[in-house]
């Protein structure tokens, strides 16, 4: 995972056991196959925290490949995560990966279509990101909010990655106090940063407060 993503090396921590062997060619890595078991990846001394993961990783930079690995769950901040499964096809610096859905709460988050590039600054991708409806009083209590009824639910058809930035395009609905918010031109900005910080236009209509 170092390896991936090297910028952000000294904040990673891994535990678990791994079983990799690499070669080596005139560009570097050429080749890797992993056996991971029960390895946990820790991100910024907690703050998002994904595993177990377990699976084989197969990966060659001059054939396709294929793979599946099985992650038992995870945390960012307060909120936990599902077990879920990650199916990718890569292909040397790319990746599509699968359809993937990660049960959150009483909803899930579901993620289509997309395809990531390694280039030189960093990991570039597109895709699309569903939110299917998710309690507002269970996600206010699992983040440690005051209690709120409603609901959380979003259509983002054009999640589009770049170094530091993830933007996404289209629409966050929160059903809230007898009425709604819509949320769009959403900007997450250095997301896995020391001060991470969100730009979007809000819209609240109906309130009740």
């Amino acid at each position: 995972i170092p390896m991936l993503m090297p910028a952000y090396a000294e904040q990673l921590k891994l535990d678990g056991v791994a079983d990799a062997r690499l070669s080596f060619g005139a560009q570097g890595v050429e080749s890797v196959d992993a056996k991971l078991e029960a390895v946990v990846v820790d991100f910024d001394s907690g703050r998002l925290r994904l595993g177990p993961f377990d699976g084989v990783i197969p990966w060659r930079l001059h054939e396709p490949t294929r793979l599946a690995l099985n992650i038992g769950g995870g945390q960012w901040e307060r909120l936990q995560l599902d077990p879920f499964t990650l199916r990718v096809e890569t292909n040397g610096y790319f990746a599509s990966v699968a359809q993937t859905i990660v049960p959150v709460l009483d909803g899930q988050l579901v993620f289509n279509n997309l395809a990531l590039e390694r280039k030189e600054d960093g990991w570039h991708g597109r895709g699309e990101l569903i939110v299917e409806p998710i309690s507002m009083n269970l996600l206010s209590e699992a983040l440690g909010w005051p209690t709120m009824s409603g609901i959380l639910s979003a259509s983002l058809p054009a999640l589009v990655v770049t170094p530091g930035l993830l933007s996404f395009d289209g629409t966050f609905v929160v059903s809230l106090f007898e009425g709604y918010i819509h949320a769009n031109g959403f900007q997450l900005i250095e997301p896995f940063g020391v001060a991470p910080h969100l730009k979007t236009h809000l819209e609240a209509r109906n309130l009740n407060l």
